[in-house]
């Protein structure tokens, strides 16, 4: 599942909790929020790790597409909070 949130600023405090009731509705493996950047701090790490979230930026997503990998060789990077590519700040 994926959900996609526009920011001109550093996206704080991302609702993740809403991200991961979609992923339960639509029985997804995993779930992803991309956003242009996240303010990194603790407590929304903490939260998205909870709820079962990956916080990707465009940047990691710019990032993955340019490996040419398959879905299978790219799924440890869909762990919760896990930035793939770059840091999410």
């Amino acid at each position: 599942m994926l959900e996609c949130k526009s920011s001109a600023k550093p996206l704080v405090r991302p609702d993740v909790y809403e991200a991961a009731k979609y992923r339960d509705q639509y029985g997804a493996q995993h779930c992803i929020m991309l956003a242009p950047s996240y303010a990194g701090d603790k407590e929304s790490l903490d939260e998205a790790v909870n709820h079962g979230v990956s916080l990707w930026t465009v940047d990691d997503l710019v990032t993955i597409l340019g490996l040419g990998a398959n879905a299978y060789e790219l799924r440890p990077l869909f762990a919760p909070a896990s930035p793939p590519a770059t840091s999410p700040t």
